[in-house]
This record gives C-alpha cells, structure tokens and sequence, in this order.
C-alpha cells in the first residue's frame, strides 16, 4: 500500500503575515528565545507535565519557524513510510488583512516547485487560489502546467465567497482537466482580519440580510458548504474535496441532531448530502484536523459503511496545524490504528488515486 496524505502543510513562519493572530501571539511562541527559558518555568511549576496547551502550541509554532519549508516536508515524511505521498496546501494570506507576509506568496509557490524538483511525486504542491490576486487563473494554469503543481486550494474564510467569478475561469479549467480543487470548509480555522462593513452584511446571491457579528463567527457565512450549490450549478463535475467534511463541531452537531431533523442542519449533513448527489459525481471530502478527537473515529466508521461515501473520503491530517492538539505520529497511528486495514487502504490509497488523477 502507498499511503496518500491529502491535507497537509509546509510553509514556514515567514510566509505568514505579522497579525496572523491575535496580540502577534504566533510570532512570539515561534521565538525560541522565548518559548524555552518559559518552557521550563512552566514545566518546573507544574510538575514537568509536556501535555499542556503552552508545549502543544510552542511545537506548533516551532515547526513553522524551521529554516525552509524543505526542511518542514522532509520533517513530516520522517513521520510515514518511505514512499508516501503527500498533497500540501499553500495559502495565500496576503489578501486577509492581517499584515505584510516576510516571504511572498509567489516566493512560497517558487519554493515549493523547487521542493518538487527534488521529490517527484511524493509531493503534491496545491496552489491557492484568492480571487482577489490579479490574473489569479494564468497563475494557477502557470504552475500546473509548467511546474507540476497537481491542484488548487481556496480559503474563502479569508475573507471571499467560493461562488465569486473571478474563479469561474479558473473553475472551468480544472473541470475540463479533471484537476482536483480542495476548498477549506470549516467553522474554525484561520480568518480574515479587518472589520465587518455594512456592504458585508448583504449576501451578494440572496439579498438576504446577514447578522453582523465578530470576525471569526462571520467568516463561517464564506465557508458554509451550502455556498457550493451556486458553482456547482454551473460546473457539475468539478472534482471538489471539502477539507475537514465541516469540522469537529459540525461532526459534534450532526450526532447531537435528532433523527427527526428538527434542529438546524449540520455542515456535515450538508455535504454528504451533496455528494450523494448524483449530479456532481466528483465530490470528496477529508478528515484533517478531526478524528483527532477520538469521539469522533465511530462516526467516521459509520461514513465509510456507507458504500457511496467509502469511496469519497481522504486520508489527511492537516499537519502542522493540528500539532497545536496531537503530534503528526500519534495522529497518524490513531487513524490507522482506529479503523480496519480495509477502511483505512480506501481513505489512505484507493481513493486518493482517484482524487489526486487529471488528464494530463
């Protein structure tokens, strides 16, 4: 078996914006002259425990401050059998209001070309695509075709909806090209960072008027699944994967939802119902940043017992944003270890051939 890793990620610190979060918590963490006398008052305080949310962060922030993303590609594979193939996401966080990036976002795609060069297929470079970026398509069409890139990735909670056109050129390319589009769809994550306007509060498909509320809370009305409708509409066989099938919390929601449906709709339930929908028989979805709550693996039994289903989900594990809560080994085993070594060659093989294939 060749293990597929479909959601991971390599850019280093320098490729994040000095905002990225609150108070520039994440480039302080990411200081080691910082982190490791403070590391050790609090370990020495509190009994040596290594579990505590100030270690788990420290590693998270580590990780990004490695000297080159290189370094971060070579640090995860040491993590999974040689041969393992790994999708990796860039983001393009220049465009969500949270500062000026050290290292741009063309110098991140240039490095991870390179990284490409050296590895072959055992990395699958996503480029991201923010409709806000001049000639956003010709720059995915450029590194896909010139340099091997094998997909797009969007974030639309920095701050755009998936149903804008200036992606419709973009989506028709990948379309016609069967190359796969992962989109973040999430209620948690990374967010735009600049105020709420009144132009925002009116959804630009509806009219509907929306409830201002904060930043982190509105960037769910970009990254609600019911969004794809509009562009799945006019583009029926995208081949489209929606990273994390919702979240936890959505997961969370959907098991506490009666059988009766009374209460609102899951983001979860969303999206399997759309990819049960035998107009769009290019749908996916991936488990990063989940099943690391282990109340959540017997639901993720259940999805795959569905025999539609089984064939549309992905291995991925969002690494190194879910270092924040489990190391990439304890995450990886846990999933393996969780499901039958049926289930798990499906998510982890069979069907990220399926998603990762174009035809070129």
């Amino acid at each position: 078996m060749r293990i597929h890793n479909c959601h991971t990620h390599i850019f280093t610190n320098r490729c994040v914006p000095d905002h990225f979060l609150k108070f520039g918590l994440y480039r302080l963490f990411s200081n080691d002259s910082f982190t490791r006398p403070l590391g050790r008052f609090i370990n020495t305080v509190t009994s040596g425990s290594c579990n505590d949310i100030f270690d788990q962060y420290t590693a998270f922030a580590n990780i990004g401050n490695f000297r080159s993303q290189e370094a971060i590609f070579d640090f995860l594979a040491r993590h999974y059998p040689k041969g393992t193939v790994f999708a990796v996401l860039s983001i393009d966080m220049e465009y969500m209001g949270a500062g000026k990036c050290q290292v741009s976002f063309e110098k991140q795609l240039e490095e991870l070309a390179d990284i490409r060069k050296i590895h072959g297929d055992t990395i699958r470079p996503f480029i991201c695509a923010d409709p806000r970026r001049p000639a956003i398509a010709d720059l995915v069409k450029r590194y896909i075709e010139e340099e091997g890139f094998a997909g797009v990735k969007l974030y639309p909670a920095l701050g755009f909806y998936p149903f804008d056109e200036r992606l419709y050129d973009l989506y028709s390319y990948c379309q016609n090209h069967a190359i796969p589009v992962m989109t973040h769809c999430s209620a948690i994550g990374i967010h735009f960072n600049y105020p709420v306007t009144r132009e925002m509060l009116v959804h630009p498909k509806t009219g509907a008027q929306l409830r201002k509320r904060k930043k982190a809370a509105f960037a769910e009305v970009y990254s609600h699944p019911e969004n794809y409708a509009y562009v799945l509409d006019r583009f029926p066989e995208l081949k489209l994967c929606f990273s994390h099938l919702g979240g936890s919390k959505e997961w969370h929601a959907y098991l506490a939802t009666r059988w009766d449906e009374t209460q609102p709709v899951s983001w979860l339930k969303v999206i399997t119902d759309l990819i049960r929908n035998d107009r769009y028989p290019n749908l996916y979805g991936d488990i990063a940043y989940v099943v690391n709550d282990p109340t959540l693996m017997n639901l993720l039994k259940a999805l795959l017992g569905d025999r539609l289903l089984r064939s549309r989900i992905l291995l991925g594990t969002d690494f190194y944003i879910a270092e924040k809560d489990i190391s990439e080994r304890a995450h990886s085993i846990d999933i393996r270890g969780g499901l039958s070594p049926d289930d798990y060659r499906q998510i982890a093989e069979a069907n990220p051939m399926c998603f990762l294939s174009t035809r070129y």
